[in-house]
């Protein structure tokens, strides 16, 4: 051996200091390498629930600051003027036709009622105006009169029933456009079945134990909200999508309301435009559930000689809080709504070519 050279154990250490911590020396000189201290799995859990709390404190933080709660509508939101005395949300119309107006009926649920929307900004008569405008360019009629027959909650058969006990065709209208929403084929002579079939859509509010926490913890209230709103989605899809099945009893009344329909229409003259109007609380994109719904109700329409406007494409490209009302309270269309809708009626109106000269007589005699 040669003085100050180390001694070769075989091992390969980085120093002394390691080697004293992981070896100790038996008693006949050999080295032994030393048991593994274990963590003690207390610490574990202390250290998890620590960073639990701190998550969960920091989340609170960010939902604080982030979430607001959706404002109820103010007061006076929902008012309704003008309340005709048939309880429409329009005017008077005499029976009699003036010389020189074109009639454009409106017939609907509350889509086409439009609570809440100032008068001259509902789709009707916005519609009526810009055709007012078409045809005082081409020296046609000197007067689009628009009359709104239209009631909150009704199925398309009501609607039909309404349109015949007011004798609203006796009005002479040249054009009736039919708004049509996705609830329209529910059965309401069997209201125990429909609330049956209407019940896992409706809101729940948290309960036991989750009340006081959701009051108390703002991102406790955001994550029910979240989870309640996906449930909601699938039983509101899942809803929809039974309205239009062959065995509910409301579709195929749905498809004899139709087939009335064409019938007076038919009768009296009268180009029928079915407007379908899209959930609005819904995404518009490719991912919107209810495609193949429209194009089922588009069908029925053509089938009775309708003509067939889906706003589905008109509203796609205007997706968001702003077509709704109110968001999270109310998703009727909003004031911007009502106007694509009524710019995307009219420009069909005048394609479809039924802007010809409005006749100088009513069909009907005054007082019919």
């Amino acid at each position: 051996m040669i003085a100050g050279e180390p001694v070769s154990s075989g091992l390969t250490v980085a120093g002394p200091e390691l080697a004293r911590a992981d070896f100790r020396h038996s008693p006949d000189g050999a080295a032994e390498k030393r048991p593994e201290r274990r963590a003690r799995p207390g610490v574990f859990v202390v250290a998890f629930s620590a960073i639990l709390v701190m998550a969960l404190a920091l989340g609170e933080i960010l939902a604080r600051l982030t979430f607001h709660p959706v404002s109820p509508p103010p007061a006076g939101a929902a008012d309704v003027h003008p309340l005709n005395p048939a309880g429409f949300h329009d005017v008077e119309h005499e029976v009699a036709k003036p010389a020189g107006t074109y009639r454009l009926m409106c017939l609907g649920d509350s889509f086409t009622f439009a609570r809440g929307i100032p008068f001259n900004d509902t789709f009707c008569r916005r519609a009526g105006a810009q055709l007012e405008q078409h045809l005082g360019a081409k020296g046609q009629a000197e007067h689009v009169e628009e009359i709104n027959i239209a009631r909150e909650g009704l199925s398309t058969v009501r609607e039909v029933q309404m349109l015949e006990r007011h004798h609203a065709l006796d009005l002479a209208p040249d054009v009736l456009v039919l708004g049509f929403v996705l609830n329209d084929p529910e059965d309401e002579s069997r209201p125990a079945e429909l609330k049956e079939l209407h019940e896992p859509v409706l809101r729940r509010e948290p309960a036991g134990w989750l009340a006081p926490l959701t009051h108390a913890s703002r991102l406790a209230d955001l994550t029910f909200e979240r989870v309640e709103n996906t449930r909601r989605y699938h039983a509101l899809v899942h809803y929809y999508r039974e309205l239009f099945h062959d065995d509910y009893p409301g579709w195929p009344m749905c498809q004899a309301s139709f087939q009335h329909l064409a019938e007076l229409t038919r009768a009296s003259g009268t180009h029928v435009l079915v407007v379908i109007f899209p959930l609005l609380d819904f995404q518009l994109d490719s991912h919107y559930p209810f495609r193949r719904l429209h194009e089922r109700a588009a069908a029925l329409a053509h089938a009775n000689g309708f003509e067939v406007l889906d706003l589905l494409p008109v509203y796609a490209p205007h997706e968001g809080p702003g077509l709704v009302r109110f968001p999270g309270f109310d998703p009727h269309p909003s004031v911007e709504a009502h106007h694509l809708a009524a710019r995307a009626i009219s420009t069909e109106i005048e394609r479809l070519g039924w802007m010809k000269a409005a006749p100088l007589l009513s069909k009907f005699p005054s007082g019919a």
